[in-house]
């Protein structure tokens, strides 16, 4: 079994409430459907999707396998759509980049492990900071 098969097996297994709620980690709009859309209803949308994903990081704020979603994420390469985490698909994506920008000038590496590697580390460490701020 392959890691990326046995974490998704393991996501399914503690992500049972989030199956619930899929619609509200993948909040984006289609465009297709806002070129037919009036002003208000653009707006509209808009405001749903952002209310969208801000319930949805409230609920991974609170989830005991956050860093294991978001590393399933990084795993996965599901950096285009998506709140995987607590974070967005733009916000991984930097993620991504700056460790492989910090990688290659710190190491001179930059594979893609080594760089999810360092992702994990830099959220964990801000994770444990901030538990032990509150």
């Amino acid at each position: 079994m392959t890691p990326i098969v046995a974490l998704r097996g393991r996501m399914k297994e503690v992500h049972k409430p989030c199956d619930k709620k899929t619609a509200l980690f993948y909040p984006e709009v289609d465009p297709e459907s806002l070129a037919l859309m009036s002003d208000y209803e653009r707006k509209v949308a808009r405001a749903q999707a952002d209310l969208d994903r801000a319930a949805a990081k409230e609920l991974c704020a609170a989830c005991e396998v956050r860093l294991e979603c978001l590393e399933f994420s990084l795993q996965a390469g599901e950096l285009d759509h998506g709140i995987f985490g607590g974070l967005e698909a733009v916000e991984r994506t930097r993620r991504m980049r700056a460790a492989s920008r910090r990688l290659r000038r710190d190491t001179g590496q930059s594979g893609k492990e080594s760089v999810i590697d360092l992702v994990m580390k830099l959220e964990r460490t801000q994770a444990a900071e901030a538990e032990a701020a509150s």
